[in-house]
């Protein structure tokens, strides 16, 4: 299958190893070639290790941090120089917890990939939390202007850049100042998507009533994030909600942050 793309890059831990099991199946099932690049494992990393990263400090809107929050964005950075040293035009790059939706069967790539050439983007996603992506603007009937800081679809597991983009993100995490998701909204870029997802996460509980309803037999690797580590989210089963905690050698404090004429609420992490 032809996803409009020159590469197609996935982004996994090593240790993850049921995760890369699912994706070369999911790579032989469409018929296309995976570059799997070894993520940053922060359970491999000290805390001081990691927080050498966030030197000018750690921006997040929910006030979420983790060392395998920064360990991501570093994987993801990872890939886009994988992507930058093969030369190729534009680049696909998964998380390895995605599966498909029916609607990669209904898109023509070979049309995405010339609307790709042929309008301004920086970032193109492939997929959001759910099907339906809100959009700010329609551009064709496959294509829209993704919606800004959009609370319900914040993700980062399928999306495309093209060099310039890259090469940007690139040269603008030596530090990380955002989770990959957030870094990829907060950027100089036009963001458009797929009006549909044709990729979503797996284990995030909003699936198909199938996917729900075998969600216990699924293997732990899948439940458990690449990004947010058991120890630093407590589970409440009266509220169903999740509580987050953080290194206590960081600071944390209100603060917002302006991007493209829009105030960000959020908190800022930096190091005692």
């Amino acid at each position: 299958m032809d996803l409009g793309v020159d590469g197609i890059y996935v982004i996994g831990l090593d240790r993850l190893d049921v995760r890369k099991k699912h994706m070369i199946e999911l790579s032989n099932k469409l018929n296309v070639d995976f570059n799997f690049i070894s993520g940053i494992d922060a359970t491999e990393l000290n805390d001081s290790e990691v927080h050498d990263y966030i030197k000018d400090g750690f921006f997040d809107p929910n006030g979420i941090y983790s060392n395998g929050i920064i360990c991501c964005a570093l994987s993801h950075r990872k890939a886009w120089k994988a992507f930058l040293d093969s030369g190729n035009e534009f680049g696909l790059f998964l998380e390895d917890d995605v599966i498909i939706t029916d609607q990669i069967y209904k898109y023509d790539f070979s049309s995405i990939r010339e609307q790709l050439s042929n309008i301004d983007w920086g970032v193109c996603w492939y997929g959001k939390y759910f099907e339906y992506v809100a959009i700010s603007e329609s551009i064709s009937e496959d294509i829209g202007v993704c919606d800004f800081f959009n609370n319900s679809q914040f993700a980062g597991h399928a999306y495309v850049l093209n060099r310039e983009s890259a090469e940007w993100f690139y040269k603008n995490t030596e530090t990380i100042k955002y989770a990959a998701d957030i870094r990829l909204e907060v950027s100089p870029f036009r963001q458009i998507t797929l009006k549909k997802s044709v990729f979503v996460q797996k284990g995030k509980g909003h699936l198909d009533e199938e996917f729900r309803d075998s969600i216990d037999s699924i293997d732990p690797q899948f439940i458990k994030s690449n990004t947010l580590t058991a120890e630093m989210c407590d589970y409440n089963e009266k509220t169903g909600k999740c509580y987050f905690s953080f290194p206590s050698n960081l600071n944390r404090v209100e603060e917002n942050i302006s991007h493209n004429g829009r105030e960000i609420k959020g908190y800022l992490f930096t190091k005692k």
